[in-house]
């Protein structure tokens, strides 16, 4: 939520603020944005499925919350690799394309 207007009423601020917006939808309403990184912003947006994004980061968060309380946690049943699949390589390495920036290996 983006701060809209902030009002003094007596000794204290009464702040007022926009509707809530993705990062997206922020870019898609701007005026000055790229039409063709929006374009290809809108296309990764339909390709990409949360929740597969979401398996892996829960799983290393599992093994960080492991890590952290070994007394309390039981051990993981499988090992997780710390690098990531092909992909969320992939998936970066569009991320990276449209924003003209480079991956660090």
């Amino acid at each position: 939520m983006k701060l809209s207007k902030k009002s003094r009423v007596g000794s204290k601020l009464k702040r007022c603020y926009d509707t809530p917006q993705t990062p997206l939808e922020r870019v898609l309403q701007c005026s000055q944005a790229d039409p063709i990184k929006v374009q290809q912003l809108k296309r990764l947006r339909d390709q990409t499925d949360p929740f597969e994004l979401a398996k892996p980061i829960e799983q290393k968060l599992e093994r960080i919350f492991a890590m952290a309380n070994p007394r309390v946690s039981p051990q993981p049943k499988d090992p997780i690799s710390p690098s990531p699949t092909r992909s969320e390589k992939q998936t970066l390495s569009e991320i990276a394309k449209i924003f003209g920036t480079q991956l660090q290996k």
